[in-house]
């Protein structure tokens, strides 16, 4: 769908629909589905999808890339169909549903950020099968070695708040009060930038 700005008032258009031929990852039945839009592949002249599932019964997750072909009106695969248009995964360290993906400025990758059962934030890349993680990110600058990765409640938001042509993040730590840390851990707010070292 777009939206058709006319003047102070407007409307979403549908451009294209196809209930014939559904994508099949998208069909939440019998798994947990999430997808999120980018330039996952460097050379895109335009978003793609980002699907991530994982299976009810088997809890094994895979993804998929698909773009949008304005000639066929339809989503197509952007992996090849003899991996059955998903990307492949190498080891435990894979892509799930739960995960937060947010771009990063000037080819750099997306940040991944998991919290299954500790915190997890990683630089990657994606390529025409897989993708790749280029670093582990952590935090610097915090007070009293207060690492916000120790927080059981993190909450990462992307934006450009400091600058048009940067990605940074606003990161909101919390500790439950039963817990008594309030001395130890503190709840905050905070403002960090992303510095990427080669």
């Amino acid at each position: 769908m777009s939206f058709d700005q006319a003047g102070t008032a407007g409307k979403w258009k549908v451009i294209a629909s196809d209930d014939r031929d559904p994508v099949a990852e998208w069909n939440s039945k019998g798994r947990e589905t999430a997808l999120a839009s980018g330039r996952f592949l460097q050379d895109a002249a335009s978003d793609q999808v980002l699907t991530v599932t994982k299976g009810k019964d088997d809890a094994k997750c895979s993804y998929s890339l698909r773009k949008f072909s304005m000639g066929r009106m339809k989503w197509e695969p952007l992996f090849p169909v003899k991996q059955d248009n998903l990307g492949r995964t190498v080891g435990l360290d894979t892509l799930k549903p739960a995960d937060q993906i947010a771009p990063l400025d000037n080819g750099a990758g997306f940040m991944r950020y998991n919290r299954d059962w500790r915190f997890d934030l990683k630089r990657i890349i994606f390529s025409d099968t897989t993708f790749v993680i280029r670093s582990t990110v952590d935090f610097q600058g915090y007070e009293m070695d207060r690492n916000p990765k120790y927080y059981e409640s993190l909450t990462l938001v992307p934006g450009h708040f400091l600058s048009a042509t940067g990605v940074s993040y606003l990161v909101i730590g919390h500790i439950a009060k039963e817990r008594h840390y309030e001395k130890i851990l503190p709840d905050f707010i905070d403002l960090y930038s992303f510095t990427n070292k080669k």
